[in-house]
């Protein structure tokens, strides 16, 4: 009687840890600049050929190695690699001033010109409120000149909507803000958001992870807060990503590698047709 009971217990104890999302307990709240559990640096094979410039970023640390100072890399043109290298790519430092971080242009502000990218507000809980990214972070031309700013609404702890709106010369550009909202799957793992779709296996989950895939354009200060670590409930889902799909079509994920500690430190992606490119992810 007692070995059934516990037997049943057993099962129940499983399905509760495999049917919620396990990553956001595993990982401390705090402040991600200083996490124990951040991502270094995230290699992409995409533009190896165009450019010998990180994609999309890596970070530096101060002297004690335990605090983020820096961060070189580029959030990611869907025009081609010739936008990525002219402007996308930026070399920053990191400053943050109470409830304030600043992603400032290191060869701007040598030249005395006005360097500060993208400003980001924190609420009370250290979590991004909103951001401000600079008119100078974006191409001339067709994309306008204008800044971005952009609002961010959580649910239980959990981002679930991104507001933006454009400005120029002091006015709202392009109409009224724009809403994206992020859509989750039973266990946590995001399924869309921002015209990207994702798909997982959960057969397989996994202990730490960081994806950074599908396009964000027109969410450049979105996709820095993702590469500093604001977001664990977007980049580090909680069974192994298989498939995303933006504007282009579907993107197969494979090959999954991991160290001895669980976490995701390399995988393919393609359209399943002929070699893969990939991507390496180095943990602190």
């Amino acid at each position: 009687m007692k070995r059934t009971l516990y037997a049943a217990v057993g099962v129940l104890l499983l399905f509760a840890s495999s049917s919620c999302r396990k990553d956001l307990g595993s990982i401390p709240p705090g402040n991600p600049l200083n996490s124990e559990y951040q991502v270094v640096a995230v290699h992409s094979a995409t533009y190896d050929e165009e450019s010998q410039r990180t994609f999309p970023f890596v970070k530096k640390f101060d002297p004690t190695g335990r605090t983020v100072v820096e961060i070189d890399g580029s959030y990611d043109y869907p025009i081609g690699s010739l936008f990525y290298t002219l402007y996308g790519y930026r070399e920053m430092k990191v400053a943050q001033k109470g409830r304030m971080v600043y992603l400032i242009d290191k060869n701007r502000l040598k030249n005395g010109l006005p360097d500060t990218l993208v400003s980001i507000t924190l609420n009370a809980k250290g979590r991004p409120d909103s951001t401000f990214a600079d008119s100078t972070w974006f191409p001339p031309g067709g994309h306008g000149n204008y800044n971005l700013i952009e609002t961010y609404r959580y649910k239980d702890n959990r981002l679930v909507a991104v507001s933006s709106s454009r400005r120029n010369s002091g006015y709202y550009s392009g109409g009224d803000p724009r809403i994206d909202s992020l859509v989750y799957d039973a266990y946590g793992d995001l399924l869309s958001f921002n015209g990207n779709s994702y798909e997982y296996d959960h057969t397989h989950p996994a202990r730490q992870q960081f994806y950074c895939e599908g396009w964000q354009n027109d969410h450049e200060g979105f996709q820095y807060l993702e590469y500093l670590g604001y977001f664990p409930e977007v980049t580090s889902p909680s069974y192994i990503m298989t498939k995303y799909t933006n504007a282009e079509g579907p993107i197969i994920i494979t090959n999954h590698k991991f160290d001895n500690r669980g976490r995701l430190i390399s995988y393919d992606y393609g359209d399943g047709i002929g070699p893969s490119p990939y991507d390496t992810i180095t943990w602190k």
